[in-house]
């Protein structure tokens, strides 16, 4: 469950640059309450979507679980603490779900996707937080 308040900007999807190569196809700016979270998330084909995520205000734990069947850290879980001022921002790749939760009020959490929002392509997975351990972080 995603509480707070949520932004997208970006180009038009319909946008005459839309079938050209580019990084970021959208930006996102959730605005969060201390101890809202997200289960782990991503999307599917054919709206696959890459990430990077940064805490532009508070602080919050984010969790990635690499789904890649090539890469060496397929079905493991990394976590990291993101804070407002550390500069510190995740990549994530194409086929890495990702969740968070918030550790303090007035969080922010800007990102950028290599793809648009496709609500018929998102899918969220609550069982693989018990499965990894992950549960309380």
């Amino acid at each position: 469950m995603i509480a707070g308040i949520f932004h997208e900007r970006g180009a038009s999807e319909n946008s005459p640059s839309k079938n050209r190569f580019r990084t970021c196809t959208s930006e996102h700016r959730l605005q969060l309450s201390k101890g809202d979270f997200a289960r782990l998330h991503l999307q599917v084909k054919p709206a696959l979507e890459a990430k990077l995520v940064r805490c532009t205000r508070g602080a919050l734990f984010d969790v990635v679980v690499d789904l890649r069947r090539e890469s060496p850290s397929c079905f493991k879980w990394y976590g990291v603490e993101l804070r407002a001022g550390s500069s510190q921002m995740l990549y994530i790749p194409k086929v890495v779900r990702m969740g968070y939760q918030t550790l303090e009020d007035y969080t922010d959490l800007y990102y950028m996707a290599s793809q648009y929002f496709t609500p018929s392509a998102a899918r969220g997975y609550d069982s693989m937080i018990l499965h990894l351990g992950l549960n309380g972080h």
